[in-house]
């Protein structure tokens, strides 16, 4: 069963890399439209392949990965678009029942041009993330190409192994009434199905979700480094069963302090609709910051906005997440990184529902040449959670090198 297993994810990946391939034209690598295929092999020791203690047999496994990829940018009169798309093949040396292919796409579009025909001064992007994997992600940014990742599912709950397809589609319209004051609106809808699971869940399992965002305000040039809005908030999750909804209002400031410095700062109130939640008025707000010095990019953020569960109990949660991130570029091709991410998510109504997550990670990032890269990886994921008196705790650490071509 291993040997058919993997003989079969190899025969995709090889196959994969051929289509692509074959579709890329030398001609058309310094133009657009711009197609860029590439192919990364990695290796990697994961402690806790189950995200579970409660397991039978070896948690800890060495995988290897096959991933080609590809992405395309497109620029036309009317519309610019770009996308990327990859497929990882995954084959485990102790637990090859766990063996898998994932398939990540993203595409984003911006109408701006084609609009302009219809409604001057107006504007219009669209992008679409989605992913299906077993792994579900516990932080993740699903960052379409040359898009900002919208405010998302994973804030740190990190469930049991399972089959998992997410979705992330996100809207953003604006119409400018002069170089001072726009009208904005944006809509985000994120989408969460799950399938089989490889250890024991705890709770109920994992629950398949809606989560749909809409805002729409004011924003306000007020000088050449600030910018003030107002945006009227509706927030609504759904469950297999049940749901919630929320209106509210939030203030933003975005100050530029020089070229180096910048900040964002975003606070509001948000209100459950209906009278099945006791403490039914929620404070939400966001801040970050990110400061450039000579070669090293620091980027601070926090976060707290009210999220659903999808796991153990399906229930509103508060969701508080705090990351730090520091790039250094040692020289023009080494670059380093590291990260660290703190959420506490904690249920609003209902049986008492708790996650603490602790994770943290470093990269190093070397450029043989232009189209051959390698990298090294170490992360370090702890889970701290509890529901209605149990302990639902794992580590995990895991150490990846990956060697990457593309083709430029």
């Amino acid at each position: 069963m291993y040997r058919n297993t993997k003989s079969i994810i190899l025969y995709a990946m090889v196959w994969a890399i051929g289509s692509m391939c074959a579709v890329w034209d030398p001609a058309y690598a310094e133009t657009y439209p711009l197609y860029i295929p590439s192919v990364s092999m990695s290796e990697s020791y994961d402690s806790n392949v189950f995200f579970s203690n409660n397991v039978q047999g070896p948690k800890d496994d060495f995988v290897t990965s096959i991933t080609p990829a590809i992405r395309t940018e497109q620029r036309g009169r009317l519309i610019t678009w770009g996308g990327s798309g990859q497929l990882t093949g995954n084959i485990y040396a102790r637990n090859p029942g766990l063996n898998y292919i994932s398939l990540t796409g993203s595409i984003n579009a911006t109408f701006d041009n084609w609009l302009a025909q219809l409604v001057k001064r107006s504007s219009l992007s669209v992008s679409d993330f989605i992913t299906y994997s077993p792994q579900p992600p516990a932080f993740y940014a699903p960052v379409a190409t040359g898009t900002s990742g919208a405010e998302n599912f994973a804030r740190g709950i990190q469930g049991v192994r399972a089959n998992s397809l997410f979705n992330v589609l996100t809207l953003n319209a604006g119409y400018a009434f002069n170089p001072m004051t726009s009208l904005r609106a944006n809509l985000t809808h994120q989408y969460m199905r799950f399938g089989s699971t490889f250890a024991t869940p705890a709770g109920g399992g994992y629950f398949g979700t809606q989560y749909l965002v809409a805002g729409v305000g004011p924003q306000f040039a007020l000088s050449a480094r600030d910018n003030v809005s107002v945006q009227a908030t509706y927030t609504a999750a759904y469950y297999s069963a049940g749901g919630f909804e929320l209106m509210g209002v939030t203030l933003g400031w975005q100050r530029k302090f020089s070229q180096r410095f910048s900040s964002n700062i975003t606070a509001g109130v948000s209100k459950f609709l209906g009278g099945t939640i006791t403490e039914n008025i929620q404070y939400v707000g966001s801040a970050s910051a990110s400061w450039q010095e000579r070669s090293t990019l620091t980027t601070v953020s926090f976060s707290r906005s009210v999220f659903p569960s999808f796991y153990v109990s399906a229930a509103p949660l508060i969701s508080n997440v705090a990351s730090l991130s520091v790039n250094q570029q040692f020289t023009q091709k080494f670059i380093g990184s590291v990260s660290g991410n703190y959420a506490q998510n904690e249920s609003v109504s209902g049986p008492p529902l708790k996650f603490i997550t602790y994770y943290v990670s470093a990269n190093l990032n070397y450029s043989f040449t232009k189209r051959l890269s390698g990298n090294a990886t170490y992360s370090h994921f702890i889970s701290n959670s509890s529901f209605s008196g149990q302990n639902l705790n794992f580590n995990r650490d895991l150490v990846m090198l990956s060697i990457r071509y593309e083709w430029r």
